[in-house]
């Protein structure tokens, strides 16, 4: 499988600098956590001129940046600071991701609401009918939730997913750029879209199922097979035992949170067709990749070459959201005739992972695909 790239918003910056005016200077090291978190530019960062940003981005990614700066000074307030903490800790969609529309409108004991701070903190660049247009906005803490007491956190934003380079605000409004990729050894809050959430507020399909899934294997280790026999007789349980991630900042950013992976078995038989699908969700991410996915394993179906057919695809991508779509898995063909694409259900962001054909004449295996492994197997 050829390996992902994440895409560099910086580059759209660098094409259009002959256009703008974007100022780089030397920052005095004001607070700790700047030199202490290797993952920030050094010896200084990246102060970037917030006129020329304004006119290179749209006003999605205007917003959050001017929502991001005004968190960063909301965010000194303590009272403020151990909400959020605790707001982010119940894990309400499996990850320490707070959904904006929910907090709002809560009062703090000076007797300003939560949105009420972030407005008067931005200069006069948000309202309320503006942020109201993002439904999905989210306050999220990816990492190191566990020192954010102790440190103040620092805020950095993002409109698009996987990047390479994100800019945020420290604790005294100083704009830097980070690494999306290397995850940072401080505490951030990252405010972005919610990939977990409907606009209504409600969890996406599946969703719920998952995050307790994830729960109760966070601490289980990566599961062995019980058989390796061949082949399945008639009718014999075809079971997805386990599932892992190796590398996980190859297929996701740190500043994105946990990923969320879709799996769905294709069968051949019968012109193909969906036969099941799992959406994964693990809970925390320094766990991600330890962890066994699948409780005491999935059952895909009873195979039976008739119903199923010789072979089942197994179709994996990582869900970042957006609009719904499809995704074209091809099934090989019974007795060489000619293969079957299937129309799998998706949203426009995925990230297509890969496929992995299982024949029904296999050993139970572990197949290794990309940047994923997983165990299939028959239990009696």
């Amino acid at each position: 499988m050829k390996e992902l790239n994440f895409k560099v918003t910086a580059v759209a910056i660098m094409m259009a600098i002959g256009a703008i005016s974007i100022t780089f200077t030397s920052c005095q090291k004001d607070n700790a956590i700047i030199d202490n978190d290797n993952s920030i530019n050094h010896p200084s960062h990246s102060e970037i001129n917030l006129t020329s940003i304004k006119r290179t981005r749209n006003q999605q990614e205007l917003d959050y940046m001017n929502f991001a700066k005004s968190l960063s000074i909301v965010d000194n307030n303590s009272e403020v600071r151990n909400f959020l903490i605790s707001e982010a800790l119940k894990e309400l969609n499996g990850d320490y991701e707070i959904l904006y529309s929910m907090i709002k409108n809560h009062t703090f004991s000076d007797g300003e609401d939560f949105e009420t701070k972030i407005i008067d903190n931005s200069e006069g660049t948000l309202t309320s009918d503006n942020l109201i247009n993002y439904p999905l906005l989210s306050i999220n803490m990816p990492v190191n939730i566990d020192m954010a007491e102790s440190v103040t956190p620092f805020v950095v934003y993002t409109v698009e997913h996987d990047e390479e380079l994100m800019y945020g605000f420290t604790n005294n409004q100083q704009s830097f750029s980070i690494s999306g990729i290397e995850e940072p050894n401080n505490p951030y809050w990252v405010v972005r879209d919610n990939e977990r959430y409907n606009e209504d507020g409600t969890l996406v399909d599946g969703l719920e199922e998952a995050i307790a899934l994830g729960k109760i294997n966070a601490d289980n280790p990566y599961a062995d097979m019980k058989n390796t026999r061949a082949g399945r007789g008639q009718g014999d349980k075809e079971i997805l035992w386990s599932f892992k991630v190796p590398n996980l900042k190859a297929i996701e950013s740190w500043g994105d949170g946990c990923p969320e992976i879709k799996v769905t078995a294709v069968r051949s038989a019968n012109g193909g067709g969906v036969e099941k699908t799992w959406q994964l969700a693990q809970y925390k991410r320094k766990v991600y990749g330890y962890a066994s996915w699948l409780k005491e394993g999935t059952n895909v179906c009873n195979w039976k070459v008739a119903n199923q057919g010789p072979v089942i695809v197994y179709n994996i991508i990582e869900d970042d959201g957006g609009g719904t779509t499809s995704n074209s898995v091809t099934v090989p063909g019974q007795n060489g005739g000619p293969s079957t694409t299937v129309a799998v259900a998706g949203k426009s962001r995925d990230k297509q992972m890969g496929t992995q054909s299982v024949w029904n004449t296999d050993y139970f295996q572990k197949y290794n695909l990309g940047f994923f492994g997983f165990y299939n197997q028959n239990v009696y």
